[in-house]
């Protein structure tokens, strides 16, 4: 959790706003960047993380800044926001909001504009919501330190936030936790547009989230923009989605604002190489597939699950009397063969972490078994499950939370190793330095001594995804693995999968919102709705001949534009 950022960035007290008198600019310009450079000093160098970029915002505009993972896009929104964590430090160029030059402002100034003329909303909003304040409460807070208003009215004006956002009032008094990860983005969105700021930044807002649920916020976003007359810049590595509603786009590449211009002229006319990589390397849901195996039938499978059943149940009050009850995976079946990719796709809630969790012995079934590698895991002693365990291992949805910000990279990836008993100090760092390279972090040694916090949140996954790799693990079930990833380097992170399973007879359990990766990458496909198995069968089929109406609304949910058809027109 990090309540800092979204109190720094929305709450923070403001009683008039501060402004700075600089030389007048067009009037329907509502934000400008002139020759913003920000670095990061290191103790050989120092990083240019935004290089002299020069980026302006008009009124009632929609820009959509794109570029790999690592290329300075979250930089480049917390050098406007004046959220910078030490030692990242703007050395050059100015930042105007209006008639305001930010860079001559102190930190009451700046205080005094966030939440008020332009608000953050951030990448991950679990972790920026306090998970022990009511949502309204947080709500209430946002208005209040920025408009004078008694409670009353405050609380009135909350209700009406969440109208905005289609939130029904019955949510006001909940906690973040009990809502789904879309709830809490919308609430995210109306916190940041509590006091109708001028201008609004989005940094990755639909990242994790199932592609039903993204297109609901997207559609949300814009509906507001309009309806507030606000400007956005909105952060993603999501092309295809951004390329459906954007008004411009903004392409980044190593810290430098390489290529700006329409969705059009930027897929018809690149000018920059890597422009040209960003519209050519996202996989179609309508292209023929990309991985094609020949997987054997025969043999017992590497996982088996036999009607699986898990529920979750909600206490209250001393006696811990039953509040709810929620069954997340209902009497679920399904194989995986050696060196077979299965695919688990579906809509936030729909159970399949649940399932992964449930593989990983992290919880019990209530009904069920799971046999690994022809052991029953239930009936094992904890020391043998242990033993066995060591052939499976999860990558995690958030990077952000499956590791420690205090601990170095090396330690990260060491962790496995250490569970399992190595501890030869030479065959874990030669491990660690081939896991490394294997995701693309070179030189492994330089990033090895980083702390996860001086890392991008592409770069925090590549992590994750080399931890997965130190135990030389038989089945890896990789939970929404490239949801950190851009475009470009989402594939390149599958190739790698790929070779794993080519070279080690790795089986992947693919959890997945992509759903032209799970197309692309899977052999099998498992659709999951409410806790239950709705449709399975070959990918490629499934993809391009849905059965089931929940499929039919995943797939009519993914905004994949065509850009030839749209350029011809």
């Amino acid at each position: 959790m990090n309540h800092d950022v979204l109190q720094t960035a929305v709450y923070a007290p403001a009683e008039e706003s501060y402004e700075t008198e600089i030389a007048p600019v067009r009037r329907n310009l509502r934000l400008l960047t002139r020759h913003l450079t920000t670095v990061y000093p290191t103790r050989s160098d120092e990083i240019k993380a935004v290089d002299d970029v020069s980026l302006s915002l008009e009124e009632n505009q929609i820009v959509g800044i794109v570029g790999e993972s690592g290329c300075g896009k979250s930089t480049l929104a917390l050098s406007i926001l004046g959220l910078l964590r030490y030692p990242a430090c703007i050395t050059d160029g100015q930042v105007l909001l209006g008639d305001s030059d930010l860079m001559a402002m102190d930190k009451t100034g700046w205080q005094k504009l966030r939440g008020k003329k332009i608000s953050f909303i951030p990448q991950n909003a679990m972790n920026v919501l306090n998970p022990v304040i009511t949502i309204k409460k947080q709500m209430m807070e946002a208005i209040q330190v920025h408009r004078k208003m008694s409670r009353k009215e405050a609380e009135k004006e909350a209700y009406a936030l969440l109208e905005m956002v289609s939130l029904p009032d019955t949510y006001a008094n909940s906690y973040s936790h009990e809502l789904s990860g879309g709830m809490r983005q919308r609430v995210v969105i109306a916190t940041a547009l509590a006091n109708k700021p001028d201008v609004v930044i989005a940094d990755e807002p639909t990242t994790g989230l199932d592609v039903i649920i993204q297109h609901g916020i997207v559609q949300l976003l814009v509906d507001l923009q309009k309806q507030c007359g606000i400007s956005v810049i909105f952060i993603t590595h999501d092309l295809p989605l951004v390329s459906s509603f954007a008004d411009r786009l903004v392409v980044m590449y190593r810290g430098k604002l390489v290529e700006q211009g329409s969705v059009l002229r930027l897929y018809d006319r690149p000018d920059h190489f890597h422009t040209r990589a960003l519209f050519e390397n996202f996989p179609r849901l309508r292209e023929r597939k990309h991985w094609v195996r020949e997987c054997a039938n025969n043999g017992h499978p590497l996982l088996s699950i036999s009607g699986i059943s898990k529920t979750f149940h909600a206490r209250y009050g001393l006696g811990l009397r039953p509040k709810v009850s929620v069954k997340a995976v209902d009497d679920i079946s399904l194989d995986i063969r050696k060196g077979e990719v299965v695919g688990l796709i579906g809509g936030s809630g729909s159970g399949k972490t649940t399932i992964a969790r449930l593989v990983m012995g992290l919880i019990k079934p209530d009904a069920g078994e799971i046999v690994f590698d022809g052991e029953h895991l239930e009936s094992m002693r904890a020391q043998k499950r242990k033993e066995l365990l060591k052939g499976i291992h999860l990558v995690f949805q958030d990077p952000y939370q499956s590791m420690r910000n205090k601990m170095r990279v090396r330690d990260v990836v060491a962790e496995p190793m250490k569970i399992h008993g190595i501890k030869d100090p030479d065959e874990i760092e030669e491990t660690i330095a081939a896991a490394l390279e294997d995701v693309n972090l070179t030189p492994a040694r330089l990033y090895m001594q980083r702390f996860p916090s001086e890392l991008s949140g592409g770069q925090r996954q590549r992590v994750a995804f080399a931890r997965a790799l130190v135990t030389s693990p038989k089945l890896i079930i990789a939970d929404e693995p490239t949801s950190m990833l851009d475009v470009s380097q989402r594939m390149g992170l599958l190739e790698l999968m790929e070779s794993l399973r080519q070279k080690h007879d790795v089986a992947f359990l693919f959890i997945t919102h992509d759903l032209a990766l799970a197309k692309h990458f899977c052999d099998r496909l498992i659709v999951l709705n409410k806790g239950r198995i709705v449709e399975e069968g070959q990918a490629e089929y499934i993809i391009d001949n849905p059965a089931h109406p929940y499929t039919r609304a995943l797939l009519e949910a993914v905004k994949e534009p065509d850009f030839l058809t749209l350029a011809k027109n």
